[in-house]
């Protein structure tokens, strides 16, 4: 599972092709809440960073200059970077008595709260940054000749173009529903011959959207070099707590919320509706959907790598589960087209039991309402892609679940869609168009920085044995960066051969080129099972042009894509001070993923083994739970919710070991190359190190909206 350094949000539907798009099931994110938080931990962490680098020093037989004289970086870009540090900081404040509001009380006054966001921070201003970049290329291209750019562009006219959208009106969304054996919620007689193996089947190889159980193909966790098929349970139309909860205030304003959007979805595609046998028919949707979430396991216990890894064979699932899903006929359909299938397939069964419970619930069910659930899934998917009403009907959802007060404008929205379709195009034509290739290597130089200091924390880590230590930097030493984008992209030849199956895009018809697209998607995901896995390649999960960082535990790569190797989180020739503070951080979080609860499960090459003696792994837990508890104990002062110091471990020790590595890397980058190619900003009189963790501080500071506990705290809290 992919550990990303937080949610950016740059994409409308959160499904990952063939993958469950549940976020608390697969992906590692990272809290607005302990942006705030981990500012506490500051004090303690620097302390320790200390001893740390004089014993490094030692190691590399230097040592820091007794007295700093700095040189004055006076540029434009030094200028404008200092402006910036200036409106967030508050001279007014004693930064000994309250270092948070000095740093981050400007930025919070400056930066209020956009009306379409339920959360802002640096990382979401770069974001809309990225957006407004991409906005205008997009607009001011008018037939470059490039195959591919003219696809992207006649993807997002077509998504722009709401008139032609409302003309064709929700016709598509019927065909949705006709192709997966109907929708019982819109009126009609139940065609009593429904099958939803057929439907689910349909619904992944056709659109790659998992309901109820996911069918994808990935690594092998305990081979990497191979992929396999992997099964689990699909994702939930809205979280697992709330779900379980539903007697809970919060939890059901926002279930009572989801009931209406079902209502109104199904009045926006019929209004032939008894609405007495509507709302029944919603009831059973949402009682279906908390039968099933009872049957997941808390976040918590997913973050065991082992717990999820499950070797059998499509016959001993099948026994396993009486035949009541008949694994083999619903995998045989969708991998039809690119391998042959047999009942001695081995795959990976992620959660067996909790299918196990699922396919009794399929067996044991009304066939009309797993119809409906099914078809409301897929619908509440595409339906804002049609009409305007039905992205404001969603947008009334949103206000309850994430505080919203404004619908994000269409061509934000549709620049979303595009990078989620297209992302290796978009982001050819965003590099080729803004990105330094100066801060490419400039991150290659930061990154073997970061890994020296690493390498020394590695070193200086007392609870470790010899063996283990030689093993932990030998893994260190094969974590490979990705850095920017995957050079192929660049090559006009080899993007268009990657896209060479895509089938019309047509701005007239934007429904059908994003069926299309989703086909193709699919295709490039399933032919994986015959593939070799190549670590460089297959680890460049997000479009190039993401505002993120992420580690991949089963590749052991860490990627920065060129979304976040810009201003404010890296500048080419500003002081190193504040780079190391920026973006230096994100690296050392990365790397830490590595080493952390999970991350430490895998070897030096992404397999899936028990390479620590038991006692270091013992060891190593004890120490682990002094984060359990400190955070644990952390409330939002909002919503007085606390943290759950289980599900926030991996993210707390990338946080600290982050910021340490960061510190570190930095003191020797000034002793590698002398105090003096590090400069100071005059207006500041603030020191290079002082420089630093204003920077560390200033990445964390956010805003969300009052009295709505922010997605990822509660999902962070289940």
């Amino acid at each position: 599972e992919r550990m990303s350094y937080r949610s950016i949000n740059m994409n409308n539907r959160s499904q990952s092709y063939l993958v469950s798009d549940n976020d608390e099931s697969f992906w590692s994110r990272k809290t607005t809440l302990e942006k705030c938080l981990i500012v506490i931990t500051l004090l303690a962490v620097v302390l320790s960073v200390c001893l740390i680098i004089a014993i490094a020093l030692v190691r590399n037989k230097s040592s820091l200059p007794d007295k700093k004289q700095y040189e004055v970086c006076d540029s434009k870009i030094c200028q404008d970077i200092e402006d910036h540090l200036m409106s967030s900081i508050n001279r007014s404040i004693d930064p000994c008595d309250d270092f948070y509001s000095y740093v981050c009380s400007g930025w919070m006054k400056s930066n209020a709260l956009p009306a379409t966001e339920s959360a802002w921070d640096s990382f979401d201003v770069l974001v809309h940054h990225v957006r407004d970049q991409l906005k205008k290329i997009l607009k001011e291209i008018n037939g470059t000749g490039k195959l591919m750019e003219n696809k992207v562009v006649s993807l997002f006219r077509g998504c722009i173009n709401q008139e032609i959208k409302e003309k064709i009106g929700v016709e598509p969304l019927n065909n949705l529903a006709k192709e997966l054996g109907g929708w019982p919620l819109l009126g009609g007689e139940f065609d009593q011959s429904y099958d939803w193996k057929k439907a689910l089947t349909w619904s992944t190889k056709e659109l790659g959207y998992s309901v109820i159980i996911s069918i994808g193909v990935g690594a092998d966790a305990k081979n990497t070099t191979r992929n396999m098929i992997h099964l689990d349970y699909g994702s939930l139309g809205i979280g697992r707590k709330e779900l379980l909860n539903s007697s809970d205030e919060e939890a059901s304003r926002l279930i009572n919320a989801y009931k209406k959007l079902i209502e109104e979805t199904a009045y926006l595609l019929s209004t032939s509706h008894d609405n007495s046998t509507l709302h029944h028919q919603i009831e059973e949707i949402i009682e279906f959907e908390k039968k099933l979430a009872t049957f997941t396991r808390p976040e918590e216990e997913r973050r065991i790598p082992q717990s999820l890894y499950h070797k059998m064979s499509i016959y001993e699932f099948d026994n396993y589960t009486n035949g009541n899903m008949d694994l083999f006929t619903i995998v045989s359909e969708i991998f039809r087209d690119v391998a042959t299938v047999n009942k001695d397939m081995e795959i990976i069964v992620m959660e067996p039991e909790c299918l196990s419970n699922i396919s009794e619930l399929l067996l044991t069910t009304d066939k009309r309402i797993i119809a409906n659930y099914i078809g409301w899934r897929t619908i509440n998917r595409y339906g804002s892609l049609t009409t305007k009403a039905f992205r404001e009907k969603q947008f009334e959802f949103k206000k309850v679940d994430f505080g919203l007060e404004e619908m994000e404008p269409l061509e934000d929205f549709c620049i979303k869609e595009v990078n989620y379709m297209l992302n290796y195009a978009l982001g050819s034509m965003y590099i080729n168009r803004t990105f330094d290739e100066n801060t490419k290597i400039e991150i290659e130089r930061m990154i073997e920085d970061l890994k020296d200091a690493f390498d020394s924390f590695l070193t200086l880590a007392d609870w470790m044995d010899v063996e283990t230590k030689r093993k932990a930097k030998g893994k260190l030493g094969e974590m490979i960066p990705l850095i920017a984008y995957p050079p192929w992209i660049l090559n006009e030849t080899e993007l268009n051969e990657y896209y060479v199956k895509l089938g019309d895009i047509n701005q007239d018809e934007f429904f059908r080129s994003i069926l299309n697209l989703d086909k193709f998607h699919v295709h490039k995901e399933l032919i994986k099972v015959n593939e070799k896995r190549n670590r460089r390649k297959d680890s460049w999960f997000d479009s190039p042009i993401e505002v993120n960082a992420y580690y991949n535990p089963e590749d052991n790569t860490i990627a920065f894509p060129a979304g976040i190797l810009q201003f404010p989180f890296f500048k080419y020739g500003i002081p190193s001070a504040i780079n190391y503070g920026a973006v230096g951080a994100v690296i050392g979080h990365e790397i830490t993923h590595g080493f952390d609860d999970e991350g430490s499960k895998y070897d030096a090459f992404g397999n899936l083994r028990d390479w620590w003696p038991s006692e270091i792994v013992k060891t190593f837990h004890n120490k682990t739970q002094c984060f359990v508890k400190q955070y644990s104990d952390y409330e939002d002062p909002t919503t007085h919710l606390k943290l759950n110091g289980k599900n926030t471990l991996g993210e707390n020790i990338a946080d600290n070991g982050g910021l340490r590595a960061a510190y570190m890397a930095y003191q020797l980058y000034l002793t590698k190359y002398g105090i003096e190619n590090d400069k100071i900003l005059p207006k500041l009189n603030l020191t290079p190190d002082q420089l630093f963790f204003v920077r560390i501080l200033l990445r964390m500071v956010f805003e969300h909206a009052p009295g709505v506990s922010p997605k990822f705290n509660r999902i962070q809290s289940a």
